[in-house]
Parts: C-alpha cells; sequence; structure tokens
C-alpha cells in the first residue's frame, strides 16, 4: 500500500505544480496585457497577489485532495491484510 500512496503523491504533487504553473502564467499574462492598457500599477499588483495566492491554494488543494480517496482504500486494504493475517495464524495453530 506504501508504494502505492507514495506514487500516487509524487503524481499529485507534479499534477499540482503544472496546474499551479500554469494558471501563475495566464495570471502574469492578463497582467501585462492590463498594465499596458492601464496606469493604475497598483491595483495590477494587488490583482496578481490575490491571484497568486489562489493559484498556491489550488496546488495545495489539487495535492491533498487525493488523501480523501485514498484513505478509505488504504483502510480497507490494511483490514484485508491484518484479518488474512489473523486467519492464517488461526488456522495454523488450531488445526495443526
Amino acid at each position: 500500500m506504501t508504494i502505492f500512496e507514495h506514487r500516487y503523491q509524487w503524481q499529485a504533487q507534479k499534477a499540482a505544480i503544472r496546474i499551479r504553473a500554469g494558471l501563475m502564467s495566464a495570471v502574469y499574462q492578463k497582467a501585462l496585457k492590463l498594465s499596458v492598457r492601464s496606469d493604475d500599477q497598483n491595483g495590477i499588483t494587488k490583482w496578481v497577489s490575490t491571484m497568486s495566492v489562489d493559484a498556491e491554494n489550488v496546488k495545495a488543494f489539487v495535492e491533498v485532495m487525493g488523501n480523501l480517496f485514498f484513505a478509505p482504500v488504504e483502510v480497507i486494504g490494511n483490514f484485508f491484510f491484518l484479518f488474512s493475517f489473523f486467519f492464517f495464524l488461526f488456522s495454523f495453530f488450531v488445526y495443526k
């Protein structure tokens, strides 16, 4: 289970970084277009900063969201291995 979880975490982190990079690229391209049209640099800077924080939050969400789906699978798998181990021990000592 741990191998699959680490593999998933690695893939989720890669996907989250790519999503964040794409969002940040779109934000900065939009900011460059707006800064050419407008003289209000303070408003654009604030907007870019806010969108940067939002992109970071999306990245964190993508990284953590998989745990909601993977945790029940991990619990069920662990119970399966635990009960199969106890069944093996019980059958080995009782039916010897």
